[in-house]
């Protein structure tokens, strides 16, 4: 037996993390050299794997690692949160949560505000509990149909949290405020507390 236990990739990782913590702590001074570094180290663990940081509470900070929304990446994040080692001026959370949407959106040139978005939702049939989506814009362009749906799923990230959007679901549709269906429409402020009352109901 060998006398000293080879490290696992996660731990090879904190350790990394911990040697540069002081600078990754303080992002800001040096954004990009330590965005660039730390997206290095956590896609030679897996690909999907990004991050997100909170701001500076009482000294400390919020460290989300995040499977970028692939749910295949999951056990990934899992496994690395797991091995974590105390660190007083991080909390380490895997996958993004839930966060209130108050702001908009902007990708190239297209700028969406929340107030411009509302959804409509529903219960999709199958044993296993599922939701649809259905996102509706002002001013949608379906010639510029992929950026729409970048930000639409970027307002669903937000509003509902990464394990949510990956695993509880189905379809999601993006269409422009004009469109004409039956589906009652709420405002995409209310998006959490409707989906928690579809996701949840009885059958």
């Amino acid at each position: 037996m060998g006398l000293f236990k080879r490290r696992s990739p996660e731990e090879k990782f904190w350790k990394w993390f911990t040697s540069n913590e002081e600078a990754i702590f303080r992002f800001e001074e040096n954004r990009d050299e330590v965005f660039g570094k730390l997206t290095q180290r956590l896609q030679e663990l897996n690909e999907d794997l990004t991050f997100e940081f909170g701001p500076v509470e009482n000294d400390r900070r919020e460290l989300f690692i995040s499977a970028g929304g692939i749910k295949s990446a999951f056990p990934a994040v899992y496994a690395l949160v797991e091995k974590a080692p105390p660190l007083p001026r991080w909390i380490i959370l895997p996958l993004i949560p839930r966060r209130k949407v108050t702001s908009g959106v902007q990708l190239g040139n297209t700028a969406v505000e929340a107030s411009e978005v509302s959804f409509a939702i529903w219960r999709e049939p199958g044993e296993e509990v599922t939701v649809g989506i259905a996102l509706y814009f002002d001013g949608y362009d379906e010639a510029n149909e992929q950026t729409w749906m970048q930000i639409g799923f970027i307002f669903l990230d937000f509003a509902l949290g990464e394990y949510d959007v990956a695993c509880k679901i189905g379809p999601i549709s993006f269409y422009s405020s004009e469109h004409v269906d039956a589906l009652k429409r709420h405002p995409l402020s209310e998006l959490p507390q409707v989906f928690d009352e579809v996701y949840l109901a009885p059958e």
